[in-house]
């Protein structure tokens, strides 16, 4: 097939250099210009980096492409701006003008018109009863201790209507938006996207506990169903229970599944301020999490929901910089081993179980299948959905189905900061930068103080040749960060991504340095070498990322940020260590 004339190309130029990204940027307009038109005059030997360098940037006799990195550095810029050329003003084009990483020669390409394979991706209405459990009023004198009983309540009738798969439940993180607000039920429901919403109030008196509640339709505000429960204290469990059943009695769904487990209640108050700091995930909450499911514990050792809370902050604390994976992954399993010799089908165990195969032990089918199992025992599971398109989906390569199920988890949990960071990330290695920006920003305004997420919206303006608006966004995270050393890194790829390689050397020195003192994640420090374009040094901590078993060597198959190393020899060999099924410690 023959390729597109060269008036064609000349046409397609024209229309990048007079495009916003490029027009008031003229020495990538001379860039362009020159390698485009050395490759149409078939003079490849022009298209080298000494040649660029004194060609198009103005370098004396005594340039030496080792020393000075002006043309990789601006060649990344290049790269990065014909990306988001191509995802916004020229997405119709068809002419496409790109580079392959390490190669100063153009790729010119013909495409049909549009391009729409699995750009856009629809998930199916959900036909089943929808509901949200809002928080629960605490009424009584003492608010402080009443206030974790509520909130308590509210989470174990979140916990019962899950269970069933006919019914939509929307998750605690959504819910509990609303806490101490006044909002009216049709506004909640309409946020929430439910048909009914429970509310209601709690007041504990002495040993006496009286729990009031009231069913409403969204769309119209009508009560449903109303119901009052005065019992000793020692029987909340069998109010949560009664409550489940009268309210699937009104929806015409069947409750189904065991009971939940009755525990001493300072035992339950402990847990439910480890769901509170778990679901904050930064590495100080999650800390506060093992503290607070730890005590849980002590009192009741056979609690199998605060086992497995406490496998998930040990396994969540992977995903930062502060601890070798190493190290926390024996923690996280033998938690998970414990909640699941107490209940061998819990799906919370199972689904951090999902987790640690996909993450640490790189055995994407056993993780697939323990997270679909998690699915079939509650269908309103968004931690499972969570990771099977973060863990699973997106590492294997399919992006389209991990997009897919991402949505559903935000669906059922729009006020999350995980989902809502994953289907950025989705969107991210989707290529649609756009609409991932646009992720990354609203997920800033669920929790300004989620750092995490600012560092991948980083990525995301890299990609679009933003350098300075992904810095900032960096620098803003730096005091939420503390002493994380994964922003000082991220920081430091994005100085030299620009250019700015001696603050970047700067940084990578300071990691080196700290690293001798405590755990820095070989990882971080590789971004600064991709930063510097230092691709053996690079390749070499990756390597010593690989022994620690890094959650975020997952997304080698697919992450842009690896695109440069994707022709190394010893990348492919480390592809085929990640992707092969070499597992770590598996499951007895």
């Amino acid at each position: 097939m023959r390729g597109p004339a060269d008036d064609q190309i000349r046409d397609a130029l024209d229309k990048i250099l007079d495009s916003k990204g490029f027009s008031n940027s003229e020495r990538m307009r001379r860039f362009l210009r020159y390698t485009v038109g050395q490759t149409l005059r078939n003079q490849p030997d022009q298209l080298k980096e000494y040649a660029i360098g004194m060609e198009v940037f103005d370098r004396t006799a005594g340039y030496d492409p080792r020393v000075d990195s002006i043309v990789r550095v601006e060649a990344r810029r290049l790269r990065s701006k014909l990306k988001a050329y191509y995802a916004g003003e020229g997405k119709e084009e068809t002419i496409r003008i790109s580079f392959r990483p390490g190669s100063y020669i153009p790729a010119i390409e013909g495409t049909s018109a549009k391009v729409e394979t699995e750009e856009r991706v629809t998930i199916s209405p959900d036909l089943r009863p929808s509901i949200a459990v809002l928080p629960f009023a605490s009424l009584s004198s003492c608010a402080a201790a009443n206030d974790v009983f509520a909130d308590g309540l509210t989470d174990e009738l979140i916990h019962a209507l899950s269970r069933l798969d006919q019914l939509r439940v929307v998750a605690r993180t959504s819910a509990f938006v609303y806490k101490s607000k006044s909002v009216d039920v049709r506004t909640a429901g309409r946020e929430l996207g439910v048909a009914s919403l429970l509310e209601g109030s709690v007041r504990r008196e002495g040993n006496r506990v009286r729990v009031t509640a009231l069913l409403v339709d969204a769309a119209s505000g009508f009560e449903l169903w109303s119901g009052q429960f005065d019992r000793e204290l020692t029987s909340i469990f069998a109010i949560q229970e009664e409550l489940a059943a009268e309210i699937c009695k009104v929806l015409r769904v069947h409750l189904s599944g065991a009971a939940t487990q009755i525990v001493p209640l300072d035992a339950y108050q402990f847990y439910l301020e480890g769901l509170f700091y778990s679901s904050r995930a930064t590495p100080a909450n999650l800390r506060k999490g093992i503290e607070s499911f730890s005590r849980a514990l002590i009192i009741e050792p056979r609690f199998a929901a605060a086992h497995a809370g406490l496998a998930g902050c040990y396994a969540q604390l992977m995903l930062f910089g502060h601890q070798c994976p190493r190290d926390l992954a024996p923690l996280a399993r033998a938690a998970i081993q414990e909640a699941l010799s107490l209940n061998a089908e819990h799906p919370d165990a199972l689904c951090w179980r999902g987790f640690l195969e996909a993450a640490y032990d790189w055995d994407w089918p056993a993780a697939e299948r323990t997270l679909r199992q998690v699915l079939k025992l509650n269908a309103n599971h968004v931690e499972a959905r969570q990771w099977l398109a973060a863990l699973v989906l997106l590492p294997t390569g399919r992006v389209a189905e991990a997009l897919r199920v991402s949505l559903e988890a935000t669906r059922l949990d729009p006020a999350s900061l995980m989902t809502n960071v994953i289907l950025g990330l989705a969107y991210y290695c989707q290529r649609d930068f756009a609409a991932a920006t646009g992720q990354f920003r609203r997920n800033a305004e669920i929790d300004p103080g989620f750092y995490g997420g600012r560092r991948l919206m980083a990525s995301v303006l890299l990609e679009q040749g933003e350098f300075e608006e992904a810095a900032a966004v960096l620098e803003s995270a730096l005091p939420l960060a503390g002493e994380d050393p994964r922003i000082h890194a991220a920081i430091g790829f994005t100085l030299g991504y620009a250019g700015r390689e001696a603050e970047a050397s700067a940084i990578a020195s300071q990691l080196d340095e700290e690293s001798k003192r405590r755990y820095v994640s070989p990882f971080d420090q590789a971004m600064i070498q991709i930063g510097l374009a230092q691709h053996g040094p690079a390749l070499d901590l990756l390597w010593q990322a690989a022994e620690d078993r890094s959650v975020w060597l997952a997304m080698l198959n697919i992450d842009p940020l690896f695109d440069e190393l994707r022709e190394q020899p010893r990348f492919q060999t480390l592809l085929d260590l990640v992707f092969a099924k070499v597992p770590a410690e598996g499951y007895s």
